[in-house]
């Protein structure tokens, strides 16, 4: 455990396409304390795609010393097909205010 990192991936998707991604940077392991990331993500979304046609997935991966990764977890934002929960709460608050920002805890599952 001691030689361990981990990093956030975030996709929006569209149309079952990957249209754009992020990183996090990488945190390393401590006995102490989990991995929290506090970090903004900023994906503009053209009007005439609509927020019902894009959903973004966020991928929590950890990888050892000899770069080795591993998916600890997943969690979806979009419409009720992609997400549940926190994730389609939020979802449904960026589409009744969308020139608003938001931030919002997810869960990894």
């Amino acid at each position: 455990m001691d030689n361990l990192s981990a990093y956030v991936k975030v996709l929006l998707i569209s149309e079952d396409q990957v249209q754009k991604r992020r990183r996090s940077g990488s945190q390393k392991w401590s006995e102490t304390n989990s991995f929290v990331f506090n970090e903004e993500y900023i994906f503009p979304v053209p009007v005439s795609d609509g927020l019902n046609e894009v959903t973004v997935v966020f991928t929590v991966t950890c990888r050892d010393s000899q770069g080795h990764s591993v998916t600890l977890g997943k969690a979806n934002t979009g419409p009720l097909s992609y997400a549940e929960g926190p994730g389609l709460l939020l979802w449904q608050e960026m589409q009744e205010f969308p020139a608003q920002w938001f931030a919002q805890s997810l869960s990894i599952a």
